[in-house]
């Protein structure tokens, strides 16, 4: 299957979303499918990944204009995916896929990565007002998500696709003779992820752990 993942962001950007879709291409491609990252993030040459090269909006480094819609037109028709997966509600390229998806008759998806607070629901309504109407799947990495998904599309049906991990790399090495208390965390080193709050837990933590262990 050929499959076209869309999203504004990607690398060299560093993020959630950025990561997980090169992991998830990576995933497909293991499991023989043919996956592409299309994005608006400039960034080096690489296989299976197109950069539009239209204008941003500066900041938010999102597309601005109808270019962006004729560029990915092109793309889409001249690719010919079988699946279209677009990712965050946030980003206006998603949004356009799963639009021109369904003009030109391919199935899409449509996943939400973050909670959306009040002002971003209103500007899908001012902006895209049509686009939980779209016949496109939807998707959200968790439960709230998917909660805050079926609420602003008012559709009841909204799918639940975690973000996964690849277990091997976090299996647990040989435990000593002594109990001791393991601390696994799967975060990105960024400030508003706070993992300088999960540091100073461990010291608390260490000494519940001895306390009960007594």
């Amino acid at each position: 299957m050929k499959i076209g993942l869309v999203c504004d962001w990607f690398a060299p950007r560093l993020g959630g979303i950025e990561t997980q879709l090169a992991d998830l291409a990576g995933a497909l491609r293991a499991r023989g499918h043919e996956a592409h990252v299309i994005t608006a993030t400039p960034g080096p040459a690489q296989r299976h990944v197109h950069r539009l090269g239209v204008p941003l909006v500066p900041g938010w480094r999102v597309v601005r204009s109808r270019r962006a819609l004729d560029a990915l037109h092109a793309l889409l028709a001249r690719e010919g995916y079988d699946v279209v997966h677009a990712h965050s509600l946030y980003s206006p390229l998603a949004h356009a896929a799963t639009y021109l998806a369904s003009l030109i008759g391919v199935p899409s998806l449509l996943t939400s990565h973050s909670l959306v607070d009040r002002a971003t629901a209103l500007v899908l309504r001012a902006f895209v007002p049509e686009w939980a109407a779209w016949p496109t799947r939807l998707s959200a990495v968790g439960s709230l998500a998917a909660e805050q998904l079926r609420t602003l599309s008012a559709r009841g049906e909204v799918a639940l696709l975690p973000n996964c991990i690849d277990a091997a790399l976090f299996a647990a090495p040989a435990r000593p003779p002594r109990p001791i208390v393991t601390i696994e965390s799967v975060l990105r080193l960024h400030p508003r992820k706070r993992p300088l709050a999960l540091v100073r837990a461990v010291p608390e933590v260490s000494r519940g752990a001895q306390a009960h262990c007594l």
